[in-house]
């Protein structure tokens, strides 16, 4: 019997045991991790740290931050001189954290001031018989200023047709060609002389007048782009620099564009008898017509990727870096340019623009 009890006795001891273990809760080893919002901050700027504890969670206040193996008072830190390779680490309740590295470099030094320059978007096509006529008007426009930047948009039935040609028509009402937008807001009108639109572009002192009124407004922000093509591929870069602490909305637009395309065009001009007219004495359909400056990709949305508004400040600078393909339509790699524009405030206008042919480099201006 009292080996009976004893067997008894040592089962129920058992199972209270494992009962009891199945009920505790494992303990997992703490760990102690930080981290930082960027790897680089300018000389005299405040870069910040995070601790976090895997078991407790945000531990910053409580833990004790190192730069470059020195203690800092706080989490917050303010270099004093340009070095590549700063280190940082925490230490907590007996805890050391990971190591992270992070970059102090002076602020760029940019302009005071910028030049304007003007976006002039072209709603064109190959089958349109009075789209020679806005060329004529591009060609007023940039040889009046080298500020004037023109862009063809390519429609409908075309071969240069771009791929969001209709969302750009339908947000800015652009159909029925030829159409034009200056700062993509702002619809171009045609001359009117004795009662009939001049749709040939012949009246160019109407045209300088109305484009130095757009040229002639203040620059808040400036643009460089730095580029370089390596095969099928471009890497460059976007800077955006500010001279104002505040603009609403601020997007970022990147086109890739051609030049040089040769393909023939629809002219309604031929045989109309007036003389100031060029493509007058042309025919109905001009071979070997040369269409540039055709807009081939956006490298961005089409209506602009968002510019953090932590950067948009005096002397503030954006940047924004692409390596991308080239698209397989393009005829003629030595005949590309970028075209960089900022749209901004509650209409979404062209802020300012930048242009450059592929492989060289266009700084601040």
């Amino acid at each position: 019997m009292t080996n009976k009890l004893s067997a008894i006795a040592i089962s129920l001891f058992i199972l209270l045991n494992l009962l009891s273990c199945g009920t505790e809760e494992e303990i997992v080893p703490d760990t102690l991790t930080i981290s930082t919002s960027s790897n680089l901050v300018y000389i005299g700027n405040e870069i910040s740290f995070t601790a976090v504890s895997q078991n407790t969670g945000i531990v910053t206040s409580d833990a004790t931050f190192y730069v470059n193996g020195e203690e800092i008072d706080g989490n917050s830190f303010t270099p004093t001189i340009a070095q590549q390779d700063n280190t940082a680490y925490a230490t907590w309740n007996g805890f050391t954290s990971n190591t992270i590295e992070f970059a102090s470099e002076p602020r760029e030094t940019i302009p005071d001031t910028y030049t304007r320059k003007v976006l002039f978007e072209d709603y064109t096509g190959t089958w349109c018989g009075y789209c020679p006529g806005m060329n004529n008007i591009i060609q007023h426009f940039t040889n009046y200023s080298n500020n004037v930047i023109p862009v063809a948009i390519h429609c409908d039935s075309d071969p240069y047709r771009y791929e969001f040609q209709a969302q750009l028509q339908e947000a800015y009402g652009t159909t029925g060609l030829p159409r034009a937008q200056i700062n993509r807001v702002y619809p171009f009108q045609f001359a009117v002389e004795n009662h009939f639109t001049d749709t040939c572009g012949t009246n160019q002192t109407h045209y300088e007048a109305m484009i130095q009124e757009y040229l002639d407004q203040p620059a808040p922000l400036g643009i460089a782009i730095n580029s370089q093509m390596n095969a099928n591929r471009i890497q460059f870069q976007v800077k955006v620099g500010f001279v104002v602490n505040q603009i609403t909305n601020a997007k970022l637009v990147v086109y890739l564009l051609e030049d040089g395309l040769i393909y023939s065009q629809e002219n309604y001009f031929s045989g109309n008898g007036n003389a100031a007219c060029n493509y007058s004495t042309y025919p109905v359909r001009i071979p070997n017509y040369e269409h540039n400056h055709v807009l081939r990709k956006a490298y961005t949305h089409i209506f602009g990727d968002e510019i953090p508004p932590q950067f948009i400040a005096n002397q503030g600078i954006y940047t924004q870096d692409f390596n991308v393909a080239i698209p397989s339509a393009v005829e003629n790699n030595n005949k590309l340019s970028l075209v960089a524009f900022v749209l901004g405030n509650d209409n979404n206008e062209v802020i300012n623009a930048q242009y450059v042919k592929v492989g060289q480099s266009q700084d601040f201006d």
